[in-house]
């Protein structure tokens, strides 16, 4: 699944559209293409007037967020073979490590910068 935002919409042209959720109440409208392309759009509304005011495109995680809070989107999603939350918490568990992995690397780094510095200070004082 490939969550498109704002920059990405010109992507759609040409495309089949093969699953779209318009539900009276719905907080979003989501688009799904043949091709495993989404798109979720919000529409802030007035409350004074009850008036769409702003039409705007969910940025990619508030999407995945979007998307994961609600069953049912995942099992019409899953049935079209867009989505799968099994492969998509594998893959943010392996994204989740190596962010961890790259932060403490940079900790250890940083943390043997310190070292030298301070080392260096109080070697030279002696």
């Amino acid at each position: 699944m490939r969550i498109l935002e704002y920059k990405n919409l010109p992507e759609l042209v040409g495309k089949t559209i093969a699953f779209t959720h318009i539900a009276q109440f719905a907080e979003n409208v989501t688009i799904a293409t043949e091709d495993g392309c989404v798109v979720v759009i919000t529409q802030d509304v007035d409350e004074d007037f009850g008036e769409a005011k702003q039409t705007r495109v969910l940025f990619e995680p508030h999407a995945r967020r979007y998307i994961e809070n609600h069953k049912f989107l995942r099992s019409e999603l899953g049935k079209l073979g867009i989505f799968n939350i099994e492969v998509y918490k594998k893959e943010q568990e392996e994204l989740e490590r190596k962010r961890r992995e790259k932060l403490r690397i940079k900790k250890e780094k940083d943390e043997r910068e310190l070292f030298e510095k301070l080392k260096a200070k109080y070697e030279t004082k002696e």
